[in-house]
């Protein structure tokens, strides 16, 4: 089978993380999103990838190649204007032969076992496969009704006597009539062409469009507190596969306390008395101070940390450095954005406290 992975976005709500990167090359447990959503569609039998690329295209190219390292053929092709998820389907016309394929989205990431449970269904029967998530409250993008397993309505944009918790999560099996169904379709008032059009279509065609939820977990990498969030995930499933986490080349002091479920890549250095985790992945060449705490962070290559400094929640571009002492908290659902050298600092909470004397 083959798969094509949509990974032309601009990630604009990554407050200037993808400015030097594009989205699909921000790291989880220290490896590109995009490597991680390779190996997943490897292991549910794909063999032959499109990457429908965009952004920074370049940078794609060169990371990830032909796919020689990953044991799988990718192949591009460049969508020059961003006309919406059906527009970049469109593109992958020629490439899928006439036979199902998958179709992900570039910024979404799910546990392994949902991209084999989406081919299983295939086998069985199923003419397409949608995975859904239940957000526990009203979709208003992507929304997605369900009975007995199966689609019966799905719609970008639900009115608001329509109301549905499961929204449509990037992982899709389709076969080829999803092009002619897709092309028929009008441009939304967007002017963007849209996939849940084209599989609306496919449903009141009378096809079995299979409803998948998502088991294990599921992220949308939408901005850097998803980010951290899906890091953590990432994290705990390879824990469980006994990848290796920790690099051999990594240098950690055995007085140093570093969580079962961190990431530490190759060269990276972590001095006594640090105490690392939980949900903490530490870049290449990296260096974590003596008695420095990191707690809910994600450090892209060649980031300092000083000694005794404090980070909670954050994501530290590439080359930034915290300085010795500094003291930087945030909660999760804001997490902070660390892109140069910061300069020793305490929150407002922490000032109020001490104002009063705490």
């Amino acid at each position: 089978m083959k798969a094509v992975i949509l990974a032309a976005g601009k990630g604009t709500r990554m407050r200037g993380l993808c400015e030097k990167r594009p989205k699909p090359l921000l790291p989880l447990a220290n490896r590109p999103a995009l490597q991680l959503t390779i190996s997943r569609l490897k292991e549910a039998g794909v063999s032959d990838m499109l990457l429908v690329v965009g952004h920074q295209q370049d940078k794609i190219k060169q990371s990830h190649g032909y796919g020689t390292s990953s044991g799988v053929k990718l192949y591009y092709v460049v969508q020059e204007a961003l006309n919406g998820t059906g527009g970049a389907a469109m593109l992958a016309e020629g490439f899928v032969e006439g036979e199902p394929f998958f179709l992900v989205f570039g910024d979404v990431i799910a546990h392994t076992e949902n991209y084999v449970r989406a081919a299983r269904l295939l086998k069985s029967g199923a003419g397409a496969v949608v995975s859904t998530f239940d957000l526990g409250r009203p979709v208003k993008i992507g929304a997605v009704f369900a009975q007995d397993g199966r689609v019966v309505k799905i719609v970008e944009r639900p009115s608001p006597r329509e109301h549905s918790s499961l929204v449509s999560a990037g992982i899709f099996i389709f076969p080829p009539e999803i092009f002619e169904a897709t092309r028929n379709l009008p441009p939304a008032p967007t002017g963007e062409h849209e996939l849940t059009g084209g599989i609306q279509a496919l449903v009141e065609n009378g096809m079995e469009v299979a409803a998948m939820p998502v088991s294990g977990f599921w992220a949308n990498l939408t901005d850097p507190v998803a980010l951290l969030q899906a890091n953590a995930a990432v994290q705990r499933e390879l824990a469980e596969r006994r990848e290796p986490l920790v690099q051999a080349s990594a240098k950690v002091s055995p007085r140093a306390t570093v969580d079962e479920f961190a990431a530490v890549a190759a060269d990276a250095r972590i001095e006594e008395g640090a105490v690392i985790g939980p949900n903490v992945s530490i870049g290449a060449r990296s260096v974590i101070g003596s008695g420095a705490r990191l707690r809910g962070c994600i450090l892209i290559d060649k980031v300092a940390v000083g000694a005794g400094a404090v980070v909670e929640n954050a994501v530290i571009d590439a080359g930034a450095e915290v300085p010795p002492g500094a003291v930087i908290r945030s909660p999760l659902r804001s997490a902070c954005v660390i892109w140069k050298t910061m300069y020793a600092c305490e929150t407002q909470t922490e000032a109020a406290a001490k104002a009063k004397g705490q």
